[in-house]
């Protein structure tokens, strides 16, 4: 049972996630180092030397820290023994109530800049050719399984926590199931994006033994037809059949809607196709993110903010689709402009390492250089992009809500100190939409 847990130690935390129940944990502090030892033993004593590196005044507290620990492992364990799900929480040390593990191991790693998430593009080669697309090359097929495999020991080295497979379209890949095997086996969570058409019910059995973390399948339609948006034919009528062998099969599925002037006015029967497919989480976005060869058509599908207040905006309200904005950063001008780089990176195709999939700022290249010699001078190449250089942004209402995307604003701009309008405009509406709807709700 323990061998199936997914257990990172960093400097002064530890983080633990089971990828059958979904339940986890996030440690930090000086009894961090024990989560190991406890694991493997609940009823693991405590060395003397442990206790000898303790001030003298500190040391009440810390025993019942390590009493508190034991525990909560120990709950832990029992809990997914039984394959009960729950509403996971951190440890509670000190007498304070922490908030759910995800968010706290994001926390720590962005003050840190621990690399916990990593996407990898398996491919730029896709069964589509889709209006809206960023990629501008779909020549390149990847790196090999061994490459992969060589990766994924890195990565574990540097503590990552949870993988993205991501393309093109990753099931472009024969190997796929093979190579996302070697990454459970090596003990990481994963995740996949996949615009679900080249699936088969033999495929979704074997990724529902790979026990996913999240499985988000793109929709960009729904109906069968010759889509002069997707560039190719259209078979919804084999993607809602996957989907419903997903949802049969228990995975972790959530469906992605981009939203533009192609499919505004269709968005209630979207909706009412795809929840009777059995799907529980359906997430409409009106974010389209500009083509790294430059910006393209896909522009002209953006909605305006005027659409989104007039035509998404009642949509949003019939289905309860608004969410409480949540702070991505605290207003420092002096801080970075986003987080791309801090917590996560992306890995393409040709093995090149960026701070995100949007933000394509070569860090360094997997088949030259070991990822640890290139994690180690991020901090430096990403040191120019702050948010005080970025004017706008500073003196915005929102500032502290919004990411600012660097990636999108040198694609659409040239240069990040100005700001895409698109990006603010749809920040903007998700966070005027909430108070507007909470007032209305007064």
């Amino acid at each position: 049972m323990i061998d199936r847990l997914v257990v990172r130690s960093f400097t002064d935390s530890a983080f633990i996630f089971d990828p059958v129940t979904q339940n986890s944990l996030f440690i930090e502090g000086t009894v961090s180092n024990l989560v190991l030892d406890f694991l493997n033993d609940i009823n693991y004593v405590v060395p003397q030397i442990f206790w000898l590196t303790i001030p003298d005044e500190y040391l009440v507290q810390v025993r019942e820290d390590v009493q508190h620990l034991r525990s909560t492992i120990r709950d832990f364990l029992v809990d997914i023994e039984k394959n009960n799900r729950r509403s996971s929480q951190g440890a509670i040390l000190h007498g304070g109530v922490q908030d759910s593990p995800l968010s706290m191991l994001s926390a720590y790693a962005i003050k840190n800049w621990q690399i916990t998430n990593v996407s990898i593009e398996m491919t730029y080669r896709c069964n589509l050719r889709c209006r809206w697309c960023y990629l501008d090359d779909y020549s390149y097929v990847g790196l090999s399984r061994e490459e992969l495999q060589m990766i994924a020991n890195q990565l574990k080295e540097i503590g990552v926590v949870f993988v993205l497979f991501t393309g093109g379209e990753p099931f472009i890949r024969r190997d796929i199931i093979e190579v996302m095997t070697d990454y459970k086996d090596l003990g990481f969570a994963l995740e996949l994006k996949s615009n679900g058409l080249l699936l088969s019910r033999s495929l979704i059995s074997e990724l529902a033994n790979l026990q996913l973390f999240n499985f988000q399948v793109s929709v960009y339609g729904i109906d069968d037809y010759q889509s002069q948006f997707t560039g190719m034919p259209y078979e919804f009528s084999r993607l809602a059949e996957n989907i419903r062998e997903i949802v049969a099969q228990e995975l972790p599925l959530s469906l992605a809607v981009l939203v533009g002037k192609h499919n505004i006015d269709d968005l209630d029967r979207y909706n009412d196709v795809l929840l009777g497919l059995g799907v529980e989480e359906i997430f409409f976005s009106p974010y389209i993110t500009p083509n790294r060869g430059g910006v393209g058509p896909e522009v002209d599908l953006r909605l305006s903010r005027k659409e989104m207040d007039e035509k998404f905006y009642p949509f949003l309200q019939k289905i309860d689709g608004f969410f409480l904005p949540v702070k991505y950063r605290e207003h420092c001008r002096d801080g970075s402009a986003c987080y791309a780089g801090r917590d996560q990176i992306a890995i393409n195709p040709l093995g090149i390492v960026y701070p995100c999939l949007d933000f394509q700022l070569p860090l360094g290249d997997l088949r030259r250089e070991n990822l640890d010699c290139i994690v180690e001078r991020r901090q430096q190449l990403l040191e120019p992009y702050k948010l005080r250089r970025i004017k706008k942004c500073c003196n915005c209402q929102i500032v502290e809500y919004c990411d600012s995307c660097v990636g999108t604003a040198l694609l659409e701009n040239g240069c990040f100190t100005e700001p895409s309008q698109h990006k603010c405009d749809v920040s903007r509406f998700y966070y005027d939409s909430y108070y507007s709807r909470k007032e209305v709700k007064r």
